[in-house]
């Protein structure tokens, strides 16, 4: 049971998920993409309900547009964009998000 949210919890995420940014890019068997520090899937990016409205929102405040792509790229090269996304996965979704966290 997490005692400390995602603050306690981040760096140990970010070194399960990617070796702490060794590797930034994993393309998934379902043909996803887990992108940056945290490995956020690109699924996320575009989906319409609750997480997907809140990418929105952090994409737009970074400047970044709607394309998947820009999305992915902007996600693997910009490690604060990154924790800004898995804050608000976690947020939404808890550590359960991550397969690292089931």
């Amino acid at each position: 049971m997490l005692l400390f949210g995602f603050d306690g919890q981040k760096d140990g995420l970010a070194l399960l998920e990617s070796s702490n940014g060794k590797f930034k890019l994993h393309i998934n068997n379902n043909r996803t993409l887990d992108a940056g520090l945290y490995q956020i899937n690109s699924r996320h990016f575009t989906e319409k309900d609750t997480v997907g409205r809140e990418f929105n929102r952090i994409f737009q405040k970074w400047g970044i547009g709607g394309k998947l792509h820009e999305r992915v790229v902007a996600a693997v090269v910009n490690d604060s964009l990154n924790e800004d996304l898995a804050r608000a996965l976690y947020n939404i979704r808890g550590i359960r998000a991550w397969v690292t966290g089931r």
